[in-house]
């Protein structure tokens, strides 16, 4: 369709969203961040998020194994099974040892995020990858369709249910636990 049959108050009007679906798209990010500080969760709340936490808590120590201390002096066999934390399977050595089960990416972006700014920055690392999301969709959008569509996917990604679910939970998958 030539721009000669496009309506001229059409034409000005993608024009201007255009022009500013940058900034839209910006505004949607950062609305997606404050929505994911303000209501963040800062505990774990199932075995996928304790995982991924006492994962992080290793490796901000320096450490890959969790040791049980009651485990390695228990005087039954397989002792170790019986004190296994949720989301942990048993170490090969030391006695009494356990590990993570969850995959390392996310718990090595939350230890850094430990390292650098305590426990509660931590918890920063959703909200942060979740703006990152929504700017992510907004430049995939405008290439694909253009600035104001680009946009538009900005806003419903943030605007989204099960993302904002998402995007307080101290998680790294796209799965809704409910």
């Amino acid at each position: 369709m030539t721009s000669a049959r496009i309506p001229a108050d059409v034409r000005s009007r993608s024009v201007g969203v255009a022009r500013y679906a940058r900034w839209i798209a910006a505004a949607a990010a950062v609305a997606a961040a404050a929505a994911g500080f303000a209501w963040e969760t800062y505990v774990a709340g199932g075995s996928d998020s304790y995982c991924y936490l006492s994962q992080a808590e290793l490796f901000a120590s320096g450490h890959i194994v969790n040791l049980q201390a009651i485990a390695a002096i228990a005087a039954w066999e397989r002792r170790t099974e019986a004190f296994v934390p949720v989301g942990h399977v048993r170490a090969f050595s030391p006695p009494g040892a356990t590990v993570p089960m969850c995959p390392a990416g996310y718990p090595m972006l939350m230890a850094l995020g430990r390292i650098v700014g305590g426990r509660a920055a931590m918890f920063a690392i959703v909200p942060l990858l979740g703006a990152l999301a929504v700017w992510s969709t907004f430049v995939l959008g405008r290439r694909i369709a253009g600035p104001a569509a680009g946009a538009l996917a900005a806003i419903l990604l943030a605007a989204s249910p099960p993302f904002l679910y998402q995007i307080v939970q101290p998680m790294s998958d796209g799965r809704i636990e409910i």
